[in-house]
Order: structure tokens, then C-alpha cells, then sequence
């Protein structure tokens, strides 16, 4: 019995040093738990290697370099490596699953590297929209998720417009939600703009407040146009409300200028001067009449009374005046008579 206890110990010790191995297991899948992105220095990693039944072990590895070995509690399929994260622990790792055949060890191939990330400060959330383009027309619902690693503890997701950093919406929730849906009803275009998200979230007793994420951009459909269309309306305005002012200053000298015209035209007549009008409704020329005009009262046949008249002489009147002042005879302009 000891003989045997020793032969089978020799047997699986030439298998443990790579003697016999047959790599024909799937490869298993390596998670962590909890899926952060980025964890905080003294958080605890968690690694969870699984495989397909029936299974042994697990072999763990940080860089490709052996760290150790899990065996697998009976009727399960699974192991986990727990550590504390810290300073050095950045690393890439894998895992492999053994069965222990009675001959040899069958192994598979390494999985899916998993890297872990440890910093001072939280993952940057990500940010999505739907719709995807952003693009939206008044009255209808945008949606903005945001996705960050909230803590067991819970925390609060930021929703900000704008780069002034104002706070649009806020939710809080529990640390089994680390994914949170903003409605954004497009009202105007006021709505439109550029957004982004921030989460906050406790650790040890302290508050920590997460990078921002990047921006997504929501478009109101048709505002540019309406915009476009509102300027045109007000220069065609512009434009109309210049020619009536036009006209109007065109209406009010043209009136002004035939008040004027006809007032000259009437002063002239009452003067007994002719005003010759142009084809372009001007009077540019006046002429005197030459003829003598006679002015004679009518004196009924049978009165003999003594009637004093006088005649003008009008072409006396258009003659040189500087000649009437420098000679000295004496000219004419009304003879009186009696009779």
C-alpha cells in the first residue's frame, strides 16, 4: 500500500513538471469582480477563472509569469483569486484550467488577458445617445445614457450642458446601477448644445468625483433653417419699408415743387406777364406783353360829367429802368386827360 501511495505521488509529480500535459481543454474566461475600469488604491480585485467541467485547477499568471494555483471545489467549474489592488499591481492576467487524467495532466491554452488599472482617481463614465446622430426636431424625447463605476455604497450621475458646467439633470442611485438614462425634451432650440456626464460615488468614507466623459452633441432639425428663413423675412422687410420711405421723400419734394411752380405761375399772371411752360412741366421764361394795355371806363352817352382816365403805356414800363435814370428827358408813362 505505501509502494503504491508512493508510485502514484511520482506520477502526478512527472505531471506536474510539464511531462505530460495535452493541451486540449477550451480555453476558459477570465472576469473581474467588480468590473471597474479603474481601481481605487486598497480596493479589493477579484479574478474568476472558469472552465468546463469536469475541472481540477486553475493556474494564474500576471504577465505571463506564474503567481499560483486554485484547485476547484468538487462539482464546480470555477475559481477566484482575490488581492488587494495597489502600486505594481498595473498588470495584464490569464488563467489556464487542468484535469488531472490518471496517466497525464490535460491543460488548455491561456485566456483572454484581463488588464487591471489602479489610479488615484475614478474611470472616466461613457456617454451614448439615442439617436445615435443626436438630431431631433421640437417635441420629441432625446435620450443621454451615462455609464460609470458607482461603489457599493451608491452615488449620483451629473448630466451638464454646455462648457460652463452647469448641471442639466442629476440621478442618484445604488451601487448595483452603475448605468443611468437622461430624457431631454426638445423643447426649442435652446436644447440643443453640447453635454456631457460626471458620476460621484464614496470609498473608505471619502467622496470621490469622476472625470468628465466626452461630449455629445444635440441637434435641433430644422433650426438653422428657420433661422436663415427669419433673417430673410426682416432684410425683404428692410428692403420694403427703404422704398416706401423712398417714395414718400419722392412724392413730398415732387408736391413741394408744383406748390411752388403754381405759386410763381399765379404771381406772374396777376402781374399780366405770359409764363411759357417747358415739356418737362417747368417755367423757365416770361415775357411781357408790348402791346399798350388800356384801361378806359365806360361813361354812359348822356352824362356830361368830367371823366379824368389814364392809359398805361406797357412798353414803356419794359424798357431799360437805367436808362430811365441816366437821361435826363423826361419819359411818358400815362398821359392825362380831361374831357
Amino acid at each position: 500500500m505505501f509502494t503504491f501511495s508512493v508510485v502514484l505521488g511520482i506520477v502526478h509529480l512527472h505531471a506536474l513538471v510539464g511531462q505530460h500535459f495535452v493541451y486540449d481543454l477550451p480555453k476558459p474566461t477570465l472576469a473581474l469582480n467588480p468590473p471597474y475600469g479603474v481601481f481605487l488604491k486598497g480596493e479589493t480585485v477579484t479574478l474568476i477563472c472558469r472552465c468546463q467541467c469536469p475541472l481540477t485547477a486553475n493556474r494564474y499568471y500576471r504577465d505571463q509569469n506564474y503567481m499560483t494555483e486554485r484547485k476547484s471545489p468538487k462539482g464546480q467549474c470555477e475559481t477566484s483569486l482575490s488581492f488587494t489592488a495597489q502600486q505594481g499591481y498595473d498588470k495584464s492576467y490569464t488563467c489556464e484550467c487542468l484535469l488531472s487524467d490518471i496517466s497525464y495532466w490535460r491543460s488548455s491554452r491561456p485566456s483572454d488577458p484581463v488588464q487591471i488599472v489602479t489610479r488615484d482617481q475614478l474611470s472616466v463614465p461613457s456617454i451614448f445617445m439615442a439617436p445615435d446622430s443626436g438630431a431631433v426636431s421640437n417635441g420629441e424625447m432625446l435620450h443621454v445614457t451615462c455609464r460609470g463605476d458607482i461603489r457599493s455604497t451608491g452615488g449620483t450621475f451629473y448630466l451638464y450642458k454646455g462648457l460652463d458646467g452647469k448641471v442639466a439633470q442629476s440621478h442618484s442611485v445604488s451601487g448595483a446601477e452603475g448605468t443611468v438614462t437622461f430624457t431631454i425634451n426638445i423643447e426649442n432650440k435652446d436644447s440643443s448644445g453640447k453635454y456631457r456626464c460626471r458620476y460621484q460615488t464614496q470609498f473608505a468614507g471619502r467622496e470621490f468625483l469622476s472625470p468628465s466623459s466626452k461630449d455629445v452633441t444635440i441637434t435641433v432639425k430644422g433650426a438653422g433653417k428657420r433661422f436663415l428663413l427669419y433673417v430673410g423675412l426682416g432684410c425683404a422687410a428692410g428692403i420694403i419699408v427703404l422704398l416706401f420711405v423712398v417714395l414718400a421723400c419722392f412724392l413730398i419734394s415732387k408736391t413741394r415743387k408744383t406748390r411752388r411752380q403754381n405759386t410763381e405761375r399765379s404771381e406772374a399772371l396777376s402781374a399780366g406777364v405770359t409764363i411759357q411752360e417747358t415739356g418737362d412741366h417747368t417755367y423757365d421764361e416770361m415775357i411781357f406783353s408790348s402791346h399798350p394795355v388800356n384801361k378806359r371806363a365806360e361813361v354812359p352817352a348822356n352824362d356830361h360829367q368830367e371823366l379824368t382816365y389814364a392809359t398805361l403805356n406797357m412798353g414803356a414800363l419794359i424798357r431799360n429802368e437805367a436808362a430811365l435814370t441816366t437821361t435826363p428827358d423826361t419819359s411818358l408813362y400815362a398821359e392825362v386827360k380831361k374831357k
